[in-house]
């Protein structure tokens, strides 16, 4: 297959076909990201270069890649890196993937904080990094804490930190040990929240994932008692913490905040599903659940 298809056009309807057989709903979407990565463009350039051949080392490349793809292997790990509010990424098996789904704590996080001159920050549960490096790239003056319990996210943290350049500290603890004694102006966490079911019903590529990452207790919620135990002990006065949630989550999750002596709302993501519990110190504000 490598060396039969002379044109990107050729490559892309075979490559899309060869991947809806295997399964992917994303096909074409996988297929173009691809030809991007190999010919270094943008996805509308793709259009104004279809007739080009595609040969050599280029053409090996996209043969690797399309058939890792097809054993179900995560695009994001095949290639490497992934995007994510304007930066790139770095991300492999070492941890969850940073999808769109967490912009929304992200620039959350941004709108909050900006009125908060040098806000400390803890990227709680960190993988990647990819939450408490967006801030400290939007925010150069904020103080950023990276913590994860897992030493294999933390070394793929700093490779992340270290391309960006970007001055972070790095924290190794199960959760709150991290920083045991220590107080934050903003604490923003995407924790495992997907209950024994969901596990269940993983699509195969997510599988891939480390379930470290992914496994939140039996009912999804285990993360969420225990941030909500310790947050009291480090989060400023006037601090608040920000928790991505998965479907339907929202009012169990707030009524465990509700019980350790917060407010909480929820905000919703682009596709209109509560996508982030936002939790405070203070009186309750509209659209609080």
């Amino acid at each position: 297959m490598e060396e039969s298809y002379k044109t990107i056009r050729q490559w892309r309807k075979e490559a899309r076909a060869e991947l809806e057989r295997a399964g992917d709903m994303d096909a074409a979407w996988d297929v173009d990201w691809m030809l991007c990565e190999v010919f270094e463009c943008g996805r509308a350039e793709l259009k104004w270069i279809e007739g080009n051949d595609i040969r050599g080392e280029m053409g090996r490349q996209l043969h690797f890649w399309l058939h890792e793809r097809m054993d179900g292997r995560p695009l994001q790990y095949i290639l490497g890196h992934t995007g994510f509010m304007g930066i790139d990424i770095l991300c492999d098996e070492r941890a969850l993937i940073p999808r769109q789904d967490t912009e929304t704590l992200a620039e959350l996080a941004l709108h909050r904080m900006q009125y908060v001159k040098n806000p400390s920050v803890l990227d709680l549960c960190t993988g990647t990094g990819a939450i408490g490096l967006t801030m400290k790239h939007y925010r150069p003056d904020a103080v950023v804490t990276l913590a994860d319990i897992s030493e294999d996210a933390l070394a793929l943290a700093k490779k992340n930190a270290d391309a960006l350049e970007l001055n972070v500290r790095i924290l190794r603890g199960d959760l709150w040990e991290a920083v045991e004694g220590e107080k934050f102006d903003f604490i923003l966490c995407n924790p495992p929240y997907l209950t024994d079911q969901d596990m269940k019903e993983l699509m195969e590529e997510v599988r891939r994932e480390p379930e470290l990452a992914l496994w939140g207790g039996s009912d999804g919620l285990g993360f969420y008692r225990r941030i909500a135990a310790g947050l009291d002990g480090a989060l400023n006065e006037n601090g608040e913490a920000l928790l991505e949630i998965g479907r339907g989550q929202e009012k169990d999750v707030a009524d465990l905040m509700n019980a350790a002596g917060f407010c909480a709302e929820a905000h919703k993501d682009l596709c209109g599903i509560d996508r982030v519990i936002r939790v405070w110190r203070g009186q309750p504000a509209d659209g609080m659940i």
